[in-house]
């Protein structure tokens, strides 16, 4: 499946793969920050609820979105989601 051009089916099916495995928090990160960008149907919007929806599915609380910029610290901030 080409990421690209599948964002929201993709993100469903990594995350319910994810879940598969046994995994149950899983964060999702990107490059650019949620809020109103859900509403303009950004890539990573389709992305998130891609994600969102399995979450649910699964019947777990979908996490926030969180901004991986390496220009401004986000980095920092991710370290604690990610450990």
């Amino acid at each position: 499946m080409n990421v690209g051009l599948e964002d929201f089916n993709a993100a469903k099916e990594m995350t319910r793969y994810l879940l598969s495995m046994g995994h149950q928090k899983i964060a999702f990160f990107s490059l650019t920050e949620g809020g109103d960008l859900l509403e303009r149907r950004y890539i990573d919007s389709e992305r998130y609820a891609g994600y969102k929806e399995a979450m649910e599915e699964a019947k777990l609380s979908a996490g926030l979105w969180h901004n991986l910029s390496f220009y401004g610290g986000g980095e920092k901030e991710a370290v604690p989601f990610i450990l």
